[in-house]
């Protein structure tokens, strides 16, 4: 994707050499790109079937089996066939749980963006440091250069170590932008891995094989759009290969890391049913309330599909819907 990025960059810019506005620069990036943004409205609206006809009620029947159950802690009698309905329970747990998950994304997203918020401030503020140090240099340096007519042997001396100065600031600032870049992209990826994580989660989470497939399908299509343009954000920020790859390839085991989560969590909890485990329904319950503010506060939201008008977008968001209850009317008639 990277190097498909930069020769599209490059025909982009051929076709516009010279003044360019800012709209123009912005057009260059790949999340502003028209088709791109009806991809991702399609893949949101496959997340929007998905949460709501698949996960949320998968949760709610699993909580309710393990109401039923002899290990459940809202049972009366030891007995279990007392345990209490879900309806009179005076909290509502589950919908807690999906909340949790939906401000626990919330409060990641908040993190990050102070993060690096605070990254660009101080990155600011040294560059213009750099900047007054050359232009104190400059003034120096016309100064000496003045004196030098009077005294040619000092001259040499002191522009000497005026060159060492200025090669020894640049290395460190050469260095300090690494770190920075760095730093900048693995901020980036932190806040998309916790959405993987809880994506490896939802997949785990199912019981039957067409719910997998049902849950995977849904999740891979946004991810598929998402790890293109991480990709495409992390190359411009960070402007190096190697440091691309490794966030990536950080990105890409988040996922694997939510299913063994999963797996741990079903051994570590001995129950008769895998729809019993509370550790399961909780984590599953989360997960939903990820994907919720995945698809309103990352997918719906006006500003990141400047390029589409609004009847654009709901035609995008109703065939990813429409996509997805085509596949699981496929599925459970097989």
């Amino acid at each position: 994707p990277v190097l498909w990025y930069q020769s599209w960059v490059r025909r982009k810019t051929r076709q516009k050499p010279r003044d360019q506005t800012s709209e123009d620069k912005d057009d260059i990036k790949l999340s502003s790109n028209f088709y791109v943004q009806i991809v991702t409205q399609i893949g949101g609206g496959i997340l929007f079937f998905t949460v709501f006809v698949h996960m949320i009620p998968d949760v709610r029947n699993n909580f309710e089996v393990y109401l039923r159950s002899n290990h459940s802690i809202f049972s009366n009698g030891s007995d279990g066939h007392n345990a209490t309905s879900i309806e009179d329970l005076r909290l509502p747990y589950l919908e807690i749980a999906i909340c949790l998950g939906f401000f626990a994304i919330y409060l990641t997203e908040v993190v990050m963006h102070s993060l690096l918020d605070r990254r660009k401030t101080g990155h600011g503020s040294y560059t213009s440091s750099v900047k007054e140090y050359d232009e104190t240099s400059a003034i120096l340096n016309g100064e000496h250069t003045r004196s030098s007519r009077r005294n040619s042997s000092h001259s040499i001396g002191s522009d000497i170590v005026i060159v060492i100065e200025h090669r020894s600031t640049e290395d460190i600032q050469i260095n300090k932008q690494l770190i920075s870049r760095f730093l900048h992209g693995l901020v980036i990826i932190c806040t998309f891995s916790v959405h993987s994580i809880f994506d490896g989660i939802s997949i785990a989470a199912r019981q039957h094989p067409s719910e997998i497939w049902t849950v995977f399908i849904a999740i891979a299509s946004h991810k598929l759009m998402i790890a293109l343009i991480i990709g495409v954000e992390l190359y411009e920020k960070c402007q190096n290969f190697l440091f691309v790859v490794f966030h990536m390839t950080v990105f890409s085991i988040m996922s694997p890391i939510g299913i063994f989560v999963v797996i741990g969590a079903e051994r570590s909890v001995q129950s008769a049913d895998h729809e019993a485990n509370p550790v399961v329904i909780l984590l599953s319950a989360i997960a939903s309330g990820t994907i919720l503010y995945i698809v309103f506060f990352e997918i719906l939201q006006k500003t990141r599909v400047d390029k589409l008008k609004p009847f654009m977008q709901f035609i995008s968001m109703a065939i990813g819907f429409g996509l997805m209850f085509g596949i699981t009317t496929t599925l459970n008639e097989d």
